[in-house]
């Protein structure tokens, strides 16, 4: 999903970031899974890119902190 766009103050580059869901591995036991069932959580991660706005070129893409 499109999280935030912002222009650079000097005009040159546009800063995207994106976010998704991940789901986090749980490291259960077969029986676990069995008895109580896979509980499925998720975190939000966000990946951010800096774009050369003239040519559109991706310069930089990082992966920001996770909750």
């Amino acid at each position: 999903m499109l999280e935030e766009v912002e222009e650079t103050a000097d005009g040159k580059f546009w800063l995207i970031t994106l976010g998704f869901d991940v789901q986090r591995k749980t490291h259960t036991s077969w029986m676990e899974t069995i008895t109580r069932g896979q509980k499925s959580e998720f975190y939000r991660a966000y990946k951010s890119f800096k774009i050369d706005k003239a040519t559109g070129k991706v310069l930089s893409m990082k992966i920001r902190s996770v909750a």
